[in-house]
């Protein structure tokens, strides 16, 4: 090898040293995206579906209904009740006493010994091997996370804390929470007498609030 080419040779590869150490530095690092699961139990405008801003809301059955903007608590002003579920689903994003009773992977009750903390949260399954799917693509399941939750604490019967394994589902698809099928099957037996139960305390709330309230999981209609 003569030694004109091993100079040529030495130059190319020095000139693609230079290259790719120039690639690298311009190479920006990346950066996460957003948060799925965090998006999921962000608040949202029952109108709009984008997030809240504090300072806009309704009064409602003795309750706040917030919105992203003025123009989307008009709307709800003129059809209340038009927008029940998603204030339904705005009162679980925002309440610190809601309970997980669905697993988001396949829906069936949760169990105490299968969670993970995600997103600033302990989340639920019914079983590690749902939570090990869930890890693996949590957008995959984020738009389920609110419907996993309930607002019904105690059980109607027994007044303990609901197991989320022991439940009746109602004729319009609302599902009622006991702490134990004992008390599930009182309820079976009375269910007109438990369900008024569950219904005091919210007579005097009116309108999409309230309305909300009683179409809760575990609140019928």
């Amino acid at each position: 090898m003569s030694n004109r080419f091993r100079m040529a040779l030495a130059g190319c590869c020095l000139t693609l040293g230079l290259g790719l150490a120039a690639f690298a530095g311009d190479e920006k690092p990346m950066t996460p995206g957003p948060d799925p699961i965090a998006a999921a139990m962000t608040p949202k405008c029952p109108v709009s579906g984008e997030p809240i801003d504090k300072k806009v809301f309704v009064e409602a059955g003795g309750m706040k209904v917030y919105f992203c903007c003025p123009k989307c608590e008009g709307k709800y002003k003129a059809d209340p009740m038009k927008y029940s579920d998603k204030v339904h689903d705005q009162m679980i994003c925002m309440s610190d006493k809601r309970v997980q009773v669905a697993c988001p992977v396949d829906g069936a009750p949760t169990k105490k010994d299968a969670s993970i903390d995600q997103s600033g949260m302990k989340i639920y399954f019914c079983c590690m091997e749902c939570a090990g799917k869930f890890q693996k693509d949590p957008a995959k399941y984020a738009d389920k996370m609110v419907s996993c939750y309930t607002l019904q604490r105690k059980c109607p019967v027994g007044g303990e804390d609901i197991n989320p394994a022991s439940f009746v589902t109602l004729k319009d698809g609302q599902k009622v929470y006991f702490c134990c099928d004992k008390c599930k099957g009182k309820f079976d037996a009375e269910p007109a007498k438990y369900l008024e139960i569950m219904h005091m305390g919210m007579d005097d709330m009116k309108g999409a609030a309230g309305d909300a309230m009683k179409k809760m999981p575990g609140m019928p209609k």
